[in-house]
């Protein structure tokens, strides 16, 4: 009695097939998680650093680039690495409202076709003033 093979002769060769397909993909998979957290963390920096910014800004006679340099030397201290390209907008203010935005990029774990992440933050608040009784 002969003993049965365990695949047909012509599947020879298809581990290595299926090995070359689902590498990639487990790769992709274990490295979205690092790719998440960095995105996330830079989201957040930028955030606050928007929100920093608007706060320096709006508060009574603050100088017009104090919120762009509060916001500016946030994101650096606390973004570290995590934020490059960075870039922080105040041209939305005006006399009555301050507005912040914080734009940057986040590296790469893994090349994704070549697009880059980005994160975009904005805060506004109004600039404080004192006025008298019964004015508004």
């Amino acid at each position: 009695m002969t003993r049965p093979t365990r695949c047909h002769p012509t599947d020879r060769g298809s581990s290595t097939v299926e090995f070359a397909v689902l590498v990639p993909l487990i790769l992709m998979l274990i490295l979205s998680g690092p790719q998440f957290g960095l995105w996330y963390v830079g989201r957040q920096a930028a955030q606050e650093a928007a929100r920093v910014g608007a706060r320096e800004g709006s508060v009574e006679g603050a100088a017009d680039n104090q919120a762009h340099d509060a916001a500016l030397e946030y994101a650096q201290r606390v973004g570290g690495n995590t934020l490059n390209d960075l870039q922080v907008d105040t041209s939305g203010s005006d006399a009555t409202q301050v507005q912040v935005v914080v734009t940057a990029t986040i590296p790469l774990v893994m090349p994704l076709l070549g697009h880059q992440l980005r994160v975009y933050a904005q805060a506004s608040r109004p600039r404080e003033r004192f006025t008298k009784d019964h004015q508004p």
